[in-house]
Formats: C-alpha cells, sequence, structure tokens
C-alpha cells in the first residue's frame, strides 16, 4: 500500500508539470502512435449512426483529447491532477479528477469506447484497473489500449548483447513511474484475464536511434517493418471488446 501512495505521488507530480505532455506532439514514434488510434476511432464512429461515449483515461491536458473531439465523440476524461482537470474543462472534455488505481467516479455500463493510452504500466493493480473498464463499458464495448512494448526489436537486440534493455534499465528516468512492462502476449493475457477478447494489434515505429542531445527526436527508424511485425514496434496498440461482465 505504501508503493502504492508513493507511485501515486510520483505520477501526479509528474505529469502535473507543465511540460508533461509536450512531448506528445514533438516524438514522431508517439505521433504515429496517436494517430493509428485516431484512425481506428474515426473508422469505428462511423459504424454507428448514435452518438458515441468515449472515457479517456489520464486524459492529461486534453492534447489527444481535442482530436478524439474532432471525430465526433461525447468525452469524458479521469486525471489524477486537478490542473489538468480544469484545463480538458475549457476545451469541452467532461473531465473529472480521480485516481484509477481506485473505483472510477462513473455508473455502471456508462461507454461506448475506454481508451487508456500509457496508462497500465504505471499500475501495480492491473487486473483491479481492467476490471473497472469493463465495469463502465456497455456490452460489447470497445477497449483501445497502449503501452511501451518490451519486445522492441532494439530491446531485444540489448538482450541477446548480455546488455539491459533501456526500458527496465536501473538509470532509466521513467522506471520510477513505469512499473508493469508487457509484450503483445502479456497484454492479450491480462486482457483475456479481466473478459476482453483482443480484436487487433498494431504497433508505431521500430525505432533504431534517437538524438542523444535531444530524445525527443527520432533519427533513425521503420515505419514499414512495425506495420508487417508489430510485435517488433516500439508501443503495443491494442483493441479488445468486453466479452461479459466480471
Amino acid at each position: 500500500m505504501r508503493n502504492m501512495k508513493v507511485l501515486n505521488k510520483n505520477n501526479k507530480i509528474w505529469f502535473s508539470r507543465k511540460d508533461s505532455f509536450s512531448f506528445l506532439e514533438r516524438d514522431q514514434d508517439n505521433i504515429v502512435r496517436i494517430k493509428k488510434v485516431l484512425n481506428y476511432l474515426r473508422d469505428y464512429r462511423g459504424k454507428f449512426s448514435k452518438k458515441m461515449k468515449l472515457l479517456d483515461l489520464g486524459c492529461g491536458d486534453g492534447y489527444v483529447g481535442k482530436k478524439i473531439l474532432d471525430l465526433g465523440y461525447l468525452l469524458y476524461g479521469l486525471d489524477i491532477s486537478k490542473k489538468n482537470v480544469g484545463v480538458c474543462k475549457k476545451i469541452g472534455i467532461d473531465a473529472k479528477q480521480g485516481d484509477v488505481c481506485k473505483k472510477f467516479p462513473f455508473r455502471e455500463k456508462s461507454f461506448d469506447v475506454v481508451f487508456a493510452g500509457e496508462i497500465i504500466e504505471h499500475l501495480y493493480e492491473v487486473d483491479f484497473f481492467l476490471s473497472e473498464i469493463n465495469r463502465v463499458l456497455k456490452p460489447n464495448g470497445l477497449l483501445i489500449l497502449t503501452t511501451p512494448n518490451l519486445a522492441h526489436l532494439p530491446e531485444r537486440w540489448a538482450l541477446f548483447r548480455g546488455r539491459s534493455p533501456s526500458r527496465v534499465h536501473p538509470t532509466h528516468k521513467y522506471l520510477k513511474l513505469h512499473i508493469r512492462h508487457f509484450t503483445k502476449d502479456t497484454v492479450f493475457e491480462v486482457l483475456k484475464n479481466n473478459a476482453f477478447l483482443p480484436i487487433k494489434f498494431e504497433s508505431s515505429l521500430v525505432v533504431f536511434c534517437r538524438d542523444k542531445k535531444n530524445p525527443d527526436y527520432v533519427k533513425m527508424s521503420s515505419r514499414c517493418l512495425a506495420n508487417c511485425f508489430p510485435g517488433l514496434g516500439s508501443f503495443i496498440i491494442c483493441y479488445a471488446v468486453k466479452k461479459n461482465d466480471i
């Protein structure tokens, strides 16, 4: 319990910073990740005539949310930072302050879609988190989950050479925040264990090299390789539907 409180405090401090989400506008890998999610949401929205309610967990400063709003979704958000919630409300997101480690402040079967982008790796209680998503989703509702891929091709190569993959390197600056590390298989496993059926899996880029002086800048990458072999890509982007109530 103490570890969870410390982690929540660290998360709140980190994601309340003024520049917390500015990297999303600079990092090509994240730009591709977000674009793929938005493309899927655009196509998914086109299948229904009704207004779709979407919950953005860890909605941050609304950078991604603004783009989802433009697709015609009724957008709700949940974020641990009071400051971020205030910013989101100003741009039209019905956001609430709350901790995703606890029961979500929403009723059962409230949403058609839940987006959990880059959040599951920050949590101790993964099963509880997914059970809450299941609870607030409508029957056959859609979950879009993204998280860093521990099996990213350069990470595999590092381990093959006897070196520590950067994502779990003891000196990695995000290590105190990223406490769960996933591959495609483990994401599928936890989803199935929590009554979700994975229906699609993709990735962003295979990133071979970043600028050491400016790590937000990708110097060498392959989108084609990530498209053909998504298990080698930098991000796991998984789409799943709710099978039944837990």
